[in-house]
């Protein structure tokens, strides 16, 4: 660290040196009395030099092209008028090499606004994140609202409407409250909403597939089976949250437990239902059931594929399109061909067919995009040299970095 300080300042004095040497006047000689003062003219080379440098910076430097600004300082370097002009030269040689050895590149700080770069780097939530999440969380106190009215029969509209417009309120109310106490981490907000998409998922699943098997005088009350949705929403969303701020995530991963969970569960689903023979007695049991175990297998290989990937929400979202294109899109293909009379069975083998391919293409076609990694915070000391526009033209070298 000291060494780096070091450097940065000695870079600075040697900039400074240079940028002003050109602008400075020679005081001119003393004069015999009665005679007129001449200043002595400049050195034609060390202004060519000095217009060249300022192309440089200003072209090359302040322009991004920092392998080009290298190769021009060096140059320059060796053809400097004095010591200190060379000592400048070299030092945004070296600049420009680190700059382009770590495929950096200048954005001002007002159009670079709040993005997942410095969201990323400070480890807090972004606003689209929060965003969906405040969606989300007024679907949740919907869902509340009409789970209580379940609950407690009441006798007029009124008693359902009202209670559950409050906590369509109530609910993105206490996210802001929550994310206002202490500034969730990144990811976190989609963690949230990934666990509330898992726990619905699982209890409506699990739910539908003991209504399925069970016999009629065992079968569940109304109230029964909308708490067995709504609890395990509500788990899912907690664990969610904490995981998240406990463990830290990023909102590609948080995401891709979700549409791992989802997809895993309408692919399994559909396929069972192909592959069930004629002859098999209560179908839509084992439909139900491999739904509900695949649900829990798809969530556990999001889980393993975004550590292993660390996507970005862009490339998860791509993976959903695909496989809702290529679901949709067979499934809609083949009722255009086999018409009215096709066969339940073979839809459905289609539509996991293409469900799957979709999937598959997704993940080969976004296999180059950038991943979402973390970047975990040490609290070590670190800084970087950074060169940047004054308002009167001349560059100005500043440390920045993390203490």
């Amino acid at each position: 660290m000291c060494t780096r300080i070091a450097s940065a300042l000695a870079a600075l004095l040697a900039l400074g040196a240079t940028t002003h040497a050109g602008a400075q006047t020679p005081e001119p000689a003393s004069a015999a009395p009665g005679q007129a003062s001449v200043a002595p003219a400049p050195d034609s080379a060390a202004v060519a030099w000095r217009a060249q440098y300022d192309t440089a910076t200003r072209d090359l430097l302040y322009s991004g092209h920092f392998d080009a600004a290298r190769i021009e300082f060096d140059r320059l370097a060796g053809t400097a008028p004095t010591p200190d002009d060379a000592a400048a030269a070299r030092a945004l040689s070296r600049l420009a090499a680190d700059l382009f050895a770590r495929d950096l590149v200048w954005v001002k700080r007002a159009e670079l606004g709040e993005s997942e770069v410095s969201a990323r780097s400070e480890d807090r939530r972004t606003s689209t994140e929060m965003a969906q999440l405040y969606v989300a969380a007024a679907a949740y106190g919907i869902g509340t609202g009409l789970w209580l009215a379940v609950q407690t029969e009441p006798e007029s509209v009124a008693a359902v409407t009202l209670p559950t417009l409050a906590l369509g309120v109530a609910a993105p109310v206490g996210v802001y409250l929550l994310d206002d106490r202490s500034t969730l981490r990144y990811g976190t907000p989609t963690a949230i909403l990934s666990g509330l998409t898992v726990g619905l998922t699982q209890g409506a699943l699990w739910t539908n597939y003991y209504q399925a098997q069970a016999r009629a005088e065992d079968e569940l009350s109304g109230r029964t089976m909308a708490t067995l949705v709504w609890l395990p929403t509500t788990l899912g969303a907690v664990a969610g949250g904490v995981l998240g701020e406990t463990f830290g995530t990023t909102p590609g991963r948080a995401e891709l437990v979700a549409a791992g969970s989802t997809l895993a569960a309408t692919f399994t689903g559909l396929l069972t239902a192909a592959l069930l023979p004629d002859d098999i007695q209560r179908p839509d049991d084992y439909v139900a059931l491999s739904a509900a175990l695949a649900s829990n297998a798809g969530a556990v290989g999001g889980w393993f594929l975004g550590r292993a990937w660390s996507p970005s929400i862009a490339r998860v979202r791509y993976l959903q399109l695909g496989a809702l294109g290529g679901g949709a899109g067979s499934a809609l293909l083949f009722l255009t061909f086999a018409g009215k009379d096709s066969e339940p069975r073979a839809a459905a083998a289609v539509t996991a067919i293409g469900l799957g391919g979709g999937v598959a293409l997704a993940t080969v076609l976004t296999s180059g995009m950038a991943p979402d990694n973390r970047r975990e915070l040490s609290g070590a000391a670190s800084a970087q040299l950074m060169i940047a526009p004054g308002a009167d033209g001349v560059p100005r070298l500043a440390l920045s970095g993390q203490f």
